[in-house]
């Protein structure tokens, strides 16, 4: 049975959480009056609980079978590669972001300006002004050369998400057929 990546990676995670929902109790409510089925009755839910175990580990172990051939095809295919890149630009892009929202600084002129009005201030008595003021630094082009890098961040990484998805939807990895009947006993498939 072949699988594209993206619905492979769908069963992986139903699966997982398949074997979460699966309940592991180790008790039964038994009916007093049904005496003389007892045995019958905890032998069977021992069996019945064996049998989950049993199937659980199949289920992991096929689980992880399936992550390493996406694995496999990840790497062959260049997609490691992409998503390695993938993450590089969204954390350039968050970087990049906040830095581009910067203020542009005030001419020369304008920043003494400000400067002298604050120490005016200061020679007030009843001020209570620090003897700092915050100035914006950044120079226009800078800011300018900000936005031009993140908005080209963002084509790159549009890019990159791009050809993720077409690799995602033409690679493919290939279960056997006792692979393919585990999931129908579970009715994952």
């Amino acid at each position: 049975m072949k699988l594209k990546l993206y619905k492979a990676r769908k069963l992986e995670k139903e699966i997982g959480t398949y074997l979460r929902e699966q309940h592991n109790e180790k008790s039964i409510n038994f009916r007093v009056k049904d005496r003389e089925a007892l045995q019958d009755t905890l032998d069977n839910a021992e069996k019945e609980f064996l049998e989950e175990c049993s199937l659980a580990k199949e289920l992991i172990k096929l689980q992880f079978e399936i992550r390493k051939a996406i694995e496999e095809v990840n790497f062959k295919s260049g997609i490691s590669s992409l998503m390695n890149e993938r993450e590089y630009i969204q954390a350039s892009i968050s970087k990049v972001s906040g830095l581009s929202k910067g203020t542009v600084r005030e001419s020369l002129s304008v920043n003494q300006d400000l400067c002298d009005a604050r120490l005016m201030t200061l020679n007030n008595p009843d001020s209570y002004y620090q003897p700092a003021i915050r100035l914006a630094f950044l120079s226009k082009e800078t800011v300018e050369a900000l936005n031009k890098e993140h908005k080209d961040l963002k084509k790159k990484l549009e890019e990159v998400v791009e050809k993720l998805a077409s690799l995602n939807l033409s690679k493919e990895i290939t279960l056997t057929e006792s692979q393919e009947n585990l999931l129908k006993k579970a009715s994952l498939i």
